[in-house]
Order: structure tokens, then C-alpha cells, then sequence
């Protein structure tokens, strides 16, 4: 409860992974909870993330988010696979909610085509607060999907999805909402 990962800004503090850190790829370069228990007040905020390219990287994770937890003020970079992904299907609950992503910048790394996802909030996200989410691919390697909402239920207000293959913000099933700004 409580915990917060802060830094001194997004340009000027970073954390960099290495291909040996086991998981990348699963729970991300950052992880918020332990996937067995709620969490409430606990961030990630002012500071990048660096994923380095390596294949089907994650740079945030958690399926225990709940109020007042969140990203604010972070740059993800270099992912492959989502540069964040809150996911509640994965966590004891079954959900994610009333948490939020605020001033937040996710680049793909320029490999592996059209593929990955900027942001990826799934299996029963309501309540959030979503603003200024920016996610792009790289030239001829975009995005399959700039932002991914699955069973989700709210607004994004001041959305950019530059490189997004065919989808920029995409409802998925369950989901309904709608984009200001």
C-alpha cells in the first residue's frame, strides 16, 4: 500500500533493463503489486523507462491496480511487446479499477514489423482516468494497436496513436466509453 517510484522527470531519469532480467517479458520492466493482492496508492511516476528492444518486452505491469494508483509523467521506450499493461484477468481479483494513467509516452522499438501494443488495459477496467496517452510505433514497424481496451468502461481524454498499423484506440469486447480532445 502506498509505495511510489519517482523519479526526477521523464528525460532525466532512467530505469534500463538487460536482456537477463526474467521478467521482461511477462510482468514488465516495473511491476505494480504482487498479483495476489489489491494495491492502493501506489505509482510510477517522473521518470523512463527503457526496454532496450529486446523481444515482447513489457515496460509497466500490474493486475492489482485500485484506487488512486497509477503512471503518471513516464516515458516507456524501446518495447516490443506493450509498453504498459494492466491486465486484472491476471491477478486474484479479476479486475482493475479507479486507478489512472496521466501525461504518458510509450515507443515501440523499431523491430518486428507491425506489431505490439502502446497500452493495453483489460479485464474489468472502470473507473479510470485516462489523460494525454501518446503511444507511436516507428516507421515501417507500428503498432498493431496504439491503445487496447478490453471489458473496459470510461473516457480518454487527449489520446495520440501516431504508427498504429490500422487502430489507433480500439473497444474491445465489453467495452464502451468514449475519446475528448
Amino acid at each position: 500500500y502506498g509505495v511510489r517510484l519517482v523519479g526526477t522527470g521523464a528525460r532525466s531519469t532512467r530505469i534500463r533493463v538487460n536482456r537477463n532480467f526474467t521478467g521482461l517479458t511477462t510482468t514488465g520492466a516495473i511491476r505494480l503489486g504482487r498479483g495476489d493482492i489489491p494495491i492502493f496508492g501506489t505509482t510510477v511516476e517522473d521518470l523512463m523507462v527503457e526496454c532496450n528492444g529486446y523481444a515482447s518486452s513489457v515496460g509497466i505491469y500490474s493486475s492489482d491496480v485500485y484506487d488512486n494508483s497509477g503512471v503518471r509523467n513516464v516515458l516507456v521506450n524501446g518495447f516490443r511487446g506493450y509498453g504498459i499493461r494492466f491486465n486484472g484477468a491476471g491477478g486474484t481479483f479479476g479486475s482493475v479499477s479507479g486507478f489512472f494513467l496521466e501525461n504518458i509516452e510509450c515507443y515501440k522499438a523499431a523491430f518486428d514489423g507491425v506489431s505490439g501494443i502502446g497500452i493495453s488495459l483489460e479485464a474489468g477496467s472502470f473507473g479510470a482516468l485516462l489523460k494525454r496517452l501518446s503511444v507511436a510505433g516507428a516507421v515501417s514497424n507500428g503498432l498493431a494497436v496504439g491503445i487496447k481496451l478490453v471489458d473496459f468502461v470510461g473516457y480518454l481524454e487527449n489520446i495520440g496513436a501516431d504508427i498504429a498499423g490500422t487502430t489507433g484506440v480500439l473497444f474491445d469486447t465489453g467495452s464502451s466509453g468514449g475519446i475528448t480532445g
